[in-house]
């Protein structure tokens, strides 16, 4: 099994990103001692993969930010960047396809996912769910 914080480099930097873009990359890690399951170590990875994505086609950012904590045994992942701003028409649009797998991914592991764009100053996609060790489910955890 590939971990959270290789999975999350991997999204972050794919071999395409480096070719299409110039963006300025940050990322912090400070939960070295969770280690959350297959299920929700995939979840974190295709969410931050999809905010990535969509960073890349709609945001015209220059910096992304990703941080990765542990907050009360719960697995907190952060993206944020610098560009334009997602907006409520956005988040609720018919096409956003791409914003309802992440929300259906971070609810199948027991989690919440906001998104909050603020015009010309950026986007934050914050993912939050509690860290179920291998062996566990997340019924064990209630």
């Amino acid at each position: 099994m590939v971990g959270i914080v290789p999975r999350t480099l991997f999204a972050a930097r794919p071999p395409k990103v480096k070719r299409r873009c110039a963006m300025r990359l940050t990322l912090l890690v400070s939960m070295l001692s969770a280690a959350p399951g297959y299920a929700q170590s995939t979840a974190a990875f295709r969410i931050s993969q999809e905010a990535l994505t969509n960073i890349l086609r709609h945001a015209q950012a220059t910096k992304v930010h990703i941080q990765l904590n542990k907050e009360n045994g719960d697995l907190v992942l952060t993206i944020s960047d610098n560009g334009r701003g997602i907006t409520e028409a956005e988040k609720s649009g018919q096409s956003t396809l791409g914003l309802l797998g992440m929300r259906e991914r971070a609810h199948l592991v027991g989690g919440k996912i906001d998104i909050a764009g603020s015009k010309d100053k950026g986007t934050v996609v914050t993912l939050r769910f509690p860290i179920v060790g291998a062996g566990l489910t997340f019924e064990a955890r209630k």
